[in-house]
């Protein structure tokens, strides 16, 4: 099973498990953006764990004493130390996979690929991919995204309940009961994917920011990302062909006008 499946299907049980805590406003230090947040450290850390679990099972990971993996965490531990979620423990490994691709699981969890690893060419670039990941973490998208996904969960189950309540015979309301479940979950995914694209272009502009303050060039990832520009225009809109980095992010020549903006941002701040 590819990566994307496989991590859906272990947050997918880690929602339907997941107990719920208090809600609180809370002001994220690397955005600004005040919210309300009841998902609470510990379980971002129950749930990262689990992934972490999931991950080394299948598909497995490097050695840790492995070339791959002394790279891989030397420049995101040095990332680290700059960036606004400096207080998790971290985990970085590099798995066993062919695609191209990096993620972040709630509570510290890093992992790249070994077809990353593979592409990549400067730790630049690599600071570049991982600055964004770490961006991830300190915004918290993925423990924002699993709260909407459990609203949008007890929203489904209820529609659901009342269209069963509402039907007439048993097969209608069987109906009613499963189109109502259906629609709800369309809008909840819709709302899903908006915030989920505005992610990505918040996790790049981090991204740029750990990558100055961690000493290295943040043109690095455009670099990276202008290479896969090629391999997606290489395969002619085929969705097996592009890499799986891009498969679920936004446009690429928008992300790199962005990305690039943002490095001007950045380099004009330090000149001031």
């Amino acid at each position: 099973m590819p990566l994307r499946p496989l991590l859906l299907v272990s947050l997918a049980a880690l929602l339907l498990a997941a107990p719920t805590a208090g809600c609180a406003r809370f002001t994220n230090p690397a955005t600004g953006k005040s919210s309300y947040l009841w998902i609470t450290p510990e379980q971002e850390q129950q749930w990262g764990r689990q992934v972490f679990d999931e991950m080394q099972k299948k598909p497995g990971f490097l050695a840790a004493d492995g070339p791959e993996q002394a790279r891989l965490e030397g420049v995101t531990r040095r990332l680290v130390q700059v960036c606004d979620a400096r207080e998790w423990n971290y985990q970085i490994r590099v798995l066993k996979s062919s695609e191209v691709n990096a993620f972040a699981a709630p509570g510290g969890y890093v992992f790249a690929t070994q077809g990353l690893m593979k592409l990549i060419q400067s730790d630049d670039e690599l600071a570049g991919v991982m600055a964004h990941e770490l961006g991830h973490v300190a915004a918290k998208h993925t423990a924002m995204r699993m709260q909407k996904a459990m609203i949008w969960q007890g929203v489904a189950v209820g529609a659901a309940a009342a269209a069963t309540m509402a039907g007439k015979d048993e097969k209608k309301s069987s109906q009613a009961a499963a189109a109502a479940a259906a629609a709800t979950m369309v809008v909840g995914q819709f709302v899903l994917l908006a915030n989920s694209r505005e992610d990505e272009y918040q996790a790049d502009k981090l991204g740029v920011a750990y990558s100055h303050r961690g000493g290295y060039n943040p043109e690095g990832l455009v670099t990276f990302f202008r290479r896969l520009e090629k391999m997606e225009k290489k395969s002619g809109g085929d969705a097996g062909g592009i890499p799986a980095f891009f498969s679920t992010h936004p446009s690429t020549p928008d992300r790199i006008a962005r990305v690039e903006q943002e490095i001007a941002n950045v380099k004009r701040k330090k000149a001031e």
